[in-house]
């Protein structure tokens, strides 16, 4: 009888567990959401402190040249000078 009653309570609980583990997994993206955005409003806006606050210190840029098809790779700052 015991068994039962915990058995008709486990589908509820792996309901309850999976819906938190997907709300949490919808804030990670609207937190990466956002940075996007700051990133594209502050580079719209001229604004090179805005930019410099959506990267990480250790942040470089690359670019792949279509008709040398050659890669670059610079550093984040001379990006945000270039703003």
């Amino acid at each position: 009888m015991v068994t039962s009653k915990r058995m008709k309570k486990l589908p509820l609980i792996l309901i309850a567990l999976s819906s938190f583990n997907f709300s949490f997994a919808q804030t990670e993206e609207q937190k990466v959401a956002a940075v996007v955005n700051q990133l594209f409003t502050s580079m719209f806006n001229g604004d090179s402190i805005g930019v410099t606050r959506c990267f990480t210190d250790k942040s470089i840029m690359q670019s792949i040249t279509l008709l040398i098809r050659a890669g670059k790779t610079t550093a984040i700052d001379y990006f945000i000078f270039s703003l």
